[in-house]
């Protein structure tokens, strides 16, 4: 339980978004170095639960693990589409108050 909870925090906490293009291959095999495990123990966890629990919550189980892995799945892959994006939207926002404070619009500074 403790691996699935450490690796599944861990990967989630990875974000592809401020991940530069030029390191794009980097994240992803940190990605799947970080994703096969985790679905290993993740696999192991659901086969000792049902080991210990018995044949009737087979069906559960299988529901729970199939939608687990799914959505994981779906998150990383919409994540990876952020690739870059936190870099672009940090230069848009750049440019803009620095269009601003051309035009003499007061701008306000962070402390």
């Amino acid at each position: 339980m403790s691996a699935v909870a450490f690796l599944g925090g861990a990967w989630f906490m990875i974000t592809f978004g401020g991940i530069a293009k030029r390191m794009l291959f980097i994240g992803l095999v940190v990605t799947f170095l970080m994703f096969t495990p985790f679905t290993v123990f993740l696999s192991m966890m659901f086969i000792a639960m049902g080991l210990y629990l018995g044949d009737w919550v087979w069906p559960i189980l299988i529901l729970g693990y199939a939608t687990s892995v799914s959505s994981c799945i779906i998150y990383d892959t919409l994540d990876g589409m952020r690739a870059g994006f936190d870099i672009a939207m940090l230069k848009q926002a750049l440019a803009a108050v620095l269009f601003y404070k051309q035009q003499g619009v007061p701008v306000p500074e962070d402390d």
